[in-house]
């Protein structure tokens, strides 16, 4: 049946999108006016529809804007064609899954119009079809966490069908459920056929999806996989699907597993008999590229004779791929990922260095295209917030009230376990979990979402016999719950009644307000208890507890099945941890750690698009994961940044991925198997900042820092006064190099600041100097203007110092007690790196600012910059110029309000450095620490095993 609903939301979107500024009257008295017409229809009678939601949700999908998209690309060999071929094109596929986005998913049109922008960057960036001879384009498309990055591919998918590709492989995880997952979305949004239905690969089968939008002049496409479990690739195929030039076009969808790689490998080899398979352009897609795609055996190879490496193959995955991408004369790999550090420690090579049996490493040598998410989507910024950073210009942003802190369940699951552990109960803070997500599935369906997907994520536990103890336990709590609510008497249905109204009234109430404040969701009501209470048995009673994992025995989750909503408690562990989409997810109860960004990224399920609940979303976690997500979150959006500032001076893939690997920071991105220079370090401090942040709370090196410093002052003579954005400050300039390494060589930090190794630092300014860089320095000599009552002055080199004071985070429970570590790792004000610019390269640093701020697609309500940020100041900076910015400094602990509560009696010297950008940039190579990689090492194998 026609939904009413569904006519009236696509005619409203379409007057909105028309008008110049559609506001809520406007959408009324269209509405009243299309109801007079529609409602009359034989197609659409008995039905009704709320009308002040359906307003709520065409208001919130026209006031939603796409992500920017940015890219960095490899022109080498490749030949531009899709504005010249555009018009020839028929675009079947791509018009149909518009459509199927529009009228069906309800994608906001501003996401719909970004998906189109982005598909056509990446389609441009491949080759075309009709292109002769051999060609072989390498790319990576850098997504969010749950943010699209599946709609986005389907939608290449359609478009490179339309401009002539023949053969599309994706590539969807490592388990069944994942991949079958990920076929359902391409049956949808693709094939517009429900290939679990299908029997030998016959294209007759039930419509559904973007079949439903069908146009003329579609060319059949052969599916060599199914959504069923079992349906990846199999040898049976073979004998039943050709691939010929100028054919129908065939798809597979199949796991990153060794046998339907192996599978698929056989096939074409068998097509191509010794050859190569000319004039049937491949388009490989890799879903989760860091994830199992990488060479792992690559850093053993380094250092290796020509002889010996052939002796070594690659890892067994990542060898395949290679392979089926060398049985096609012209093939394009695109790699998706929302975390792409690994990709990028894989060196580009041009296949030699493995043989011709594999051709070169999946390198993203051709383009790295950046998509920015929606303004509706909740990533980990707006879920941890953001500290305020100067190495990367990055303001302090509050996270949304939705983390509750938990530290009960370390009593029932010790972060150290083992699959023999017995439990027989569950927390406190997971029953209050549970009755969170009840309240959640109430208040939805008392917002008209009945029908939606809602789900809650328990991860505490990587073993299956533990996972399973729990399920029993949680489904036993569910039962008991349906029936008290059930009943509705009896002193255990009252206490049940009185647990959950304490939560709607402490914690639901108060949260919704805070939310509604902070975003701009029109589908966030707020409701009453008496509203709520009615609805709790209904929307209980729903609710199924599955384990999601390798031996679950109802393969787990089956959203589709469920045509009026799902609602699951879903327990699991490796499988919950990437790829695999929670319909609905609103809470999430998670304890497991892990140390490497990646991986404590994807296991983030809890991010993505939440219109109309985010306000009943809620993430129960410790202490110590909060502060870690936190910090990833800066990291994350740094290392995005970079990818955008680098896309903005038309840098290459290659240039991007030299500058991440050579990041002085030392961050652990990922699995040391996962990059290949493992043993040894290199690093180039171009356009970085390094600040030292970390210091001894009391020790004599303190006292004699103070001492060289007041020395080493007083010999470069009488200061200026009066620099930008450090009034009372002490400022000389054209200082020599030789000045600046004395200082560094006398200073001494402390040995968790490997970045500001006094000697790495000394040896990459000696070569910048032959290149006749970093020749002229300015220093300052940081003085506050008007010191605070704790603060106090002394003497540095015959000049008197107003100190300044640095809070201490060491006091912090995660933290050494022994050490300062300052708060947000930062030492220097914003407005400092600033200082040695003259008025000219101000202005235009601050104008590159604004653009930049502007073209990233930040919301209406963003404040512009009213300073230049770091990264831009760096990059104007004459590669002739260094700054050397020195702070003397108290520290101590404070109050909840900020306020001084201890000073430790030491007094600190800091300095920061401002590298500007250099085109001729020289790595220093320095060995990691054997004890440091043999920590991390030990800290990955946590994450060994099966889950």
């Amino acid at each position: 049946m026609n939904s009413l609903y569904d006519a009236l939301y696509s005619a409203l979107v379409d007057i909105a999108q028309a008008a110049d500024k559609p506001d809520a009257k406007l959408l009324e008295d269209q509405l009243h006016k299309l109801k007079d017409v529609f409602c009359n229809l034989p197609s659409y009678a008995g039905q009704t529809v709320n009308d002040e939601k359906l307003l709520r949700d065409v208001l919130e999908a026209v006031a939603t804007y796409g992500g920017i998209t940015t890219s960095l690309k490899d022109e080498r060999d490749h030949e531009a064609w899709l504005s010249s071929e555009r018009a020839d094109i028929s675009w079947n596929y791509w018009k149909r899954y518009t459509l199927y986005l529009k009228k069906q998913e309800k994608f906001p049109p501003a996401v719909i119009s970004s998906i189109d922008k982005s598909t056509d960057t990446i389609l441009s960036l491949m080759e075309s079809p009709k292109r002769q001879g051999d060609w072989d384009r390498r790319g990576m498309v850098v997504g969010n966490i749950q943010s699209g990055k599946t709609s986005n591919y389907v939608g290449l998918i359609c478009k490179a069908v339309d401009a002539g590709y023949k053969v599309i492989i994706v590539l969807a995880g490592l388990n069944n459920d994942l991949r079958s997952q990920t076929q359902k979305r391409i049956d949808k949004g693709f094939l517009g056929r429900d290939t679990s239905k299908s029997r030998n690969h016959d294209r007759r089968t039930t419509i559904f999806g973007a079949g439903r939008f069908s146009s003329r002049g579609l060319q059949p496409v052969t599916a060599v996989t199914s959504s069923e479990a079992n349906g990846d690739y199999r040898k049976s195929v073979h004998s039943t699907v050709t691939i010929t030039p100028g054919g129908d076009p065939v798809i597979a969808v199949v796991k990153k597993n060794v046998t339907p790689l192996k599978n698929l490998f056989d096939w074409f080899a068998n097509i191509s008999q010794s050859g190569r398979i000319s004039n049937v352009p491949l388009l490989l897609i890799d879903d989760e590229a860091d994830n199992a795609s990488i060479d792992t055996k690559a850093a053993k190879r380094m250092g290796m004779s020509e002889e010996d490496i052939k002796e070594q193959d690659p890892s067994r995955v990542n060898g395949w791929i290679r392979k089926i991408l060398n049985c096609f004369s012209q093939s394009v790999y695109v790699g998706y990922t929302a975390t792409p550090f690994a990709n990028i420690f894989i060196y580009p090579d041009d296949g030699s260095r493995d043989g011709s049996e594999y051709g070169e490493d999946l390198y993203p040598r051709s383009f790295i295209v950046n998509l920015h998410a929606p303004s509706n989507y909740i990533g980990p910024e707006k879920v941890f917030g953001l500290d305020d950073d100067r190495t990367s210009g990055t303001t302090e942003q509050e996270p949304l009230p939705l983390i509750r802190l938990i530290s009960d369940y370390e009593k029932i699951f010790p972060v150290k376990h083992k699959s023999t552990l017995k439990v027989h109960e569950i927390p406190d803070s997971m029953k209050q979990a549970i009755y969170a997500f009840i309240l959640s599935c109430a208040i939805r369906d008392a917002r008209g979402q009945g029908h939606k997907h809602k789900s809650m994520l328990i991860h505490v536990t990587r073993y299956v016999d533990v996972q399973e103890q729990l399920v029993s336990i949680i489904d036993s709590l569910i039962r008991d719950i349906k029936a008290e609510l059930d009943m509705k008497t009896g002193p255990q249905y009252e206490k049940l009644i009185r647990s959950l109204k304490t939560l709607w009234d402490t914690d639901f109430v108060e949260t919704t307000r805070r939310v509604k404040d902070a975003i701009d969701d029109n589908e966030i009501i707020p409701l009453t208890w008496d509203e709520i209470e009615p609805l709790l048995f209904s929307s209980a009673s729903k609710i199924e507890v599955k384990a999601v994992n390798g031996r679950a025995a109802d393969g787990g989750l089956d959203y589709d099945s469920h045509n009026k909503g799902m609602s699951v408690i879903a327990v699991g562990g490796d499988k919950l941890s990437r790829g695999l989409t929670l319909e609905g997810l609103s809470v999430s109860y998670y304890t497991r750690t892990s140390k490497m960004y990646d991986t404590l990224l994807q296991m983030g399920r809890w991010f993505g698009f939440r219109n109309g609940y985010a306000d009943v979303c809620r993430l129960y976690t410790s202490r110590v994961l909060t502060k870690w997500y936190r910090h990833i979150a800066l990291v994350n959006k740094e290392f995005r940044q970079e990818l955008d500032d680098m896309a903005s001076i038309g840098a290459s893939p290659e240039n991007y991925g030299l500058k991440v690997r050579t990041h002085p920071d030392g961050m652990i991105v990922t699995a040391l198997n996962k990059m290949r220079n493992s043993d040894t370090r290199k690093v180039t401090y171009s356009g970085h900042l390094v600040q030292i942040t970390k210091y001894y709370r009391k020790s004599d090196v303190n006292q004699r820092n103070v001492d060289f410093l007041s020395t080493w002052a007083a010999s470069l003579g009488k200061p200026g006064m009066n620099g930008r954005g450090a009034p009372g400050s002490y400022i000389w300039k054209n200082v020599s190099s030789a000045r600046i390494m004395d200082f560094l060589e006398n200073i001494k930090v402390h040995p968790e600041c490997s970045y500001a190794s006094s000697h790495i630092l000394i040896q990459y300014i000696l070569s910048q100097n032959a290149e006749k860089e970093l020749t002229d320095w300015t220093v300052v000599l940081i003085s506050v203007k008007d010191p605070s009552s704790y603060q106090h002055s002394l003497m540095i080199g015959g000049l008197p110092v107003n100190v300044s004071w640095r809070r201490n985070a060491s006091h912090d429970e995660f933290e050494d007690e022994n050490n300062v570590s300052l708060v947000n790792n930062n030492l220097i004000t914003p407005s400092h790196q600033s200082i040695d610019l003259d008025d000219r390269q101000y202005q235009e640093a601050l104008r590159e600012t604004r653009e930049e701020f502007s073209q990233n697609g930040h919301g209406p309500k963003a404040k512009e910059p009213q300073e230049p940020s770091g990264p831009v100041i760096r990059r104007i900076r004459d590669s002739r110029k260094g700054l050397l910015l020195v702070y003397v400094f108290k520290s101590g602990e404070v109050s909840e309000t900020k306020k001084p509560i201890k000073i430790y009696p030491d007094t600190y010297v800091g300095y920061a450095i401002s590298f500007p950008d250099s085109p001729t940039a020289t790595q220093v190579e320095y060995k990691v620490d054997e004890v440091y990689r043999e920590n991390i090492a030990r800290d990955e194998g946590e994450d060994d095993g099966t889950y």
